[in-house]
């Protein structure tokens, strides 16, 4: 017997919590307990927290982007290395948006060795240009050049 969530009910399950999210802006660790007490698997769970940080990002609600993310790993950590290395970029991409460049800078090494060993170029691309934008604002010109040659070296 599947006891997986439909697709109609997962899509009410997601509209709820974007309507109960604004309550909790100012305190996001309260967030995560209420979607946490929500009857679903474990995978189920990996996949909302992913894509509410995803979302969240998207909307500028960095705070709850970032707590969603950041508790999801302990879900991710265990489970796919493209959903894993995703959270690891949407994390460093927050990071830096918040102006913490060194942390930014972690995450995105994260990502650049999982999608590294998966063969994600395009992924890489991306990361790279953010990895050099993230190391300018460092202060850090030499990494910054370095992450410009790495971009430049998929290109060709």
């Amino acid at each position: 017997m599947d006891t997986s969530t439909s697709f109609l009910e997962t899509e009410k399950m997601v509209l709820e919590i974007l309507k109960i999210s604004e309550k909790y802006k100012e305190t996001p660790a309260q967030f995560i307990d209420v979607v946490e007490k929500l009857q679903v698997s474990r995978k189920e769970k990996e996949e909302l927290f992913l894509f509410l940080g995803i979302m969240f990002e998207n909307q500028s609600n960095l705070r709850l982007a970032l707590v969603c993310l950041e508790h999801g790993l302990t879900y991710l950590e265990e489970g796919d290395t493209k959903k894993l290395s995703a959270c690891y970029m949407y994390l460093g991409l927050i990071n830096h948006d918040l102006k913490n460049y060194n942390k930014a800078a972690e995450y995105y090494e994260k990502a650049e060795k999982i999608f590294a060993e998966i063969g994600q170029t395009d992924a890489l691309k991306i990361l790279y240009k953010n990895m050099r934008e993230t190391y300018k604002k460092m202060k850090s010109p030499e990494k910054a050049e370095e992450y410009k040659r790495k971009a430049e070296e998929i290109l060709t």
